[in-house]
């Protein structure tokens, strides 16, 4: 690509990488790649805003999954009275990541019908969209997995290449931020360090989609687990048990990936229960012999993938996320939601 520029760097960690290397009985490295995503739903983006002089109040009628959070931009680049915002979701289906950002469009139609005092609509058409709209996903990853001959993981390095395009959308720093962060997925993993990297390219900029940074790390890491098994001649279901964290170690605390850092907790949850009520349901016993048999012009196969995502974000993590409860004299309640 043209004038690819390393835009940020960061490495996290927990652990004792280079001790859990040195003793490690079985070590392999992988370079994966996560090709780029888009969303591309039924009805493109678009949106309405009218001004009212008598009022000085403007009214958006728009296709955000974020309404808040995009009121609060807008008011901030317009130097208007947020109070004085009025934005209307309306049924265009689901969000999907696409929608939940603030695109130029966001501030441009309703900064002309304040300029010029009219009413304006703007409906992008399919190419404008698939040129326009954020993409997603695309992340070179670098792996190194330490382990003993048993299966039991030892350590993991990670470098990951993060490609946002020639600019970064609303929440695009997010993608390689939560694949760094969420690359041990459910597994007992003691000894971690990842460093992601950000470039600017000439593609089109980065967003979130679906799960943004949990899809590329989970591939990455199931991919080497299954390597692993294949090395080590593990069956793939007991090498991910041997390493799933136990419902007897929850709360299970990972450790703080950054100085000063809140460590990473998980709360609760039977991981390996889960594991075996999902082979149980697709079957798995009777499908593992006919693994890359070709029958009737059709290869044949099963895979798993054990995954977590964190949830349960606190309002400093989405000022638009916020509840406040104000209890008045005489009784009444009022709730203000975000």
């Amino acid at each position: 690509e043209a004038g690819t520029n390393l835009g940020a760097q960061r490495t996290i960690g927990i652990g004792d990488v280079e001790a859990a290397f040195r003793e490690a009985e079985y070590v392999r490295k992988e370079e994966l790649y996560v090709h780029r995503h888009t969303g591309n739903p039924m009805e493109t983006r678009g949106l309405a805003s009218s001004y009212d002089a008598a009022k000085n109040e403007i009214t958006v009628w728009g296709a955000s999954k974020i309404p808040y959070l995009n009121r609060s931009m807008l008011a901030t680049l317009l130097d208007f009275p947020e109070e004085r915002l009025h934005f209307i979701e309306l049924d265009v289906g689901g969000g999907f990541g696409i929608r939940g950002e603030f695109y130029p469009e966001d501030f441009l139609i309703p900064f002309i019908a304040l300029k010029v005092g009219r009413p304006v609509k703007w409906t992008e058409d399919r190419r404008e969209h698939l040129m326009a709209a954020n993409h997603s996903r695309e992340i070179l990853w670098e792996l190194e997995i330490a382990a003993r001959k048993d299966g039991t993981i030892l350590g993991l390095r990670a470098t990951a290449l993060a490609n946002a395009g020639a600019y970064v959308r609303t929440h695009g720093g997010i993608v390689p931020t939560n694949a760094a962060k969420s690359l041990l997925g459910p597994y007992r993993i003691p000894n971690y360090e990842c460093t992601y990297s950000v470039v600017m390219t000439n593609k089109t900029g980065m967003g979130t989609y679906r799960a943004p940074g949990f899809y590329e790390s989970c591939f990455a890491m199931e991919r080497m687990l299954d390597m692993v098994a294949m090395d080590l001649d593990i069956d793939p279901v007991a090498l991910r048990e041997k390493n799933l964290v136990k419902a007897t170690e929850m709360p299970y605390e990972v450790g703080a990936m950054l100085p000063g850092e809140l460590p990473t907790v998980y709360d609760s949850g039977d991981y390996a229960s889960a594991l075996h009520h999902a082979l149980k349901a697709a079957d798995y016993d009777s499908l593992m012999p006919l693994q890359g048999q070709l029958i009737d012009g059709k290869y044949h196969g099963i895979g798993i993938a054990c995954y977590n995502k964190h949830t349960g974000f606190s309002p400093g993590d989405d000022p638009s996320e916020t509840a406040r409860v104000v209890i008045e004299a005489g009784g009444r309640v009022t709730l203000y939601l975000g």
